[in-house]
């Protein structure tokens, strides 16, 4: 939300902050994989991938998350009015 507020104001800042977004996640994905497995060794085992309960619990979380990704509005306006008023009373 504040990359869209920043798109009006300036396009460029908001497409390097984007860009540095993005950037920062591939780089913290390339950390973690360098970090959690390191080199291949013929000595570890292959992890296993997650059961059934994991995924339920992993999905549980990732559904509300896109919602409100995508329509973060649910949220935001029954938050509209009383943040309106204690915006106005200070």
């Amino acid at each position: 939300m504040s990359l869209m507020g920043t798109w009006f104001r300036s396009p460029l800042v908001a497409a390097l902050g984007a860009a540095g977004i993005v950037l920062s996640a591939c780089y913290s994905i390339f950390l973690y994989n360098r970090i959690s497995y390191g080199s291949y060794s013929p000595y570890l085992l292959p992890l296993k991938d997650i059961d059934r309960r994991e995924f339920i619990l992993l999905l549980s979380l990732l559904i509300p998350t896109l919602i409100l990704g995508i329509f973060p509005n649910l949220v935001l306006t029954s938050l509209h009015l009383s943040v309106s008023q204690i915006l106005y009373s200070l």
